[in-house]
């Protein structure tokens, strides 16, 4: 299993807004990169991608930032429907 360059194509760069697994994003380790892709396993190489990350400090982390786009989400659900539907269809949902 080697990294063909496939997986350069779903590539995502760190948002300011929260951590890579927070947002939905999962790590092929022999590609060593951070892609959008709905399978578990790599696009490029087949390895199976991380989803969740492996220090317990940023385990922490991941935790704190999943309960704050919950509460975020449930607020625009309740208060903003249309802004709501528009993080949902971008694939950020609870």
């Amino acid at each position: 299993m080697a990294c063909k360059g496939i997986c350069k194509r779903y590539r995502v760069d760190k948002s300011k807004n929260g951590g890579h697994y927070a947002l939905g994003h999962k790590r092929c380790q022999v590609c060593e990169i951070f892609i959008k892709w709905k399978g578990l396993w790599c696009p490029c190489c087949g390895y199976r991608l991380r989803t969740l990350p492996r220090n317990a400090k940023y385990k922490e982390q991941f935790k704190e930032k999943k309960q704050e786009i919950k509460m975020m989400m449930n607020y625009l659900k309740e208060h903003d429907p249309e802004m709501y539907q528009h993080f949902v269809d971008k694939g950020i949902n609870v």
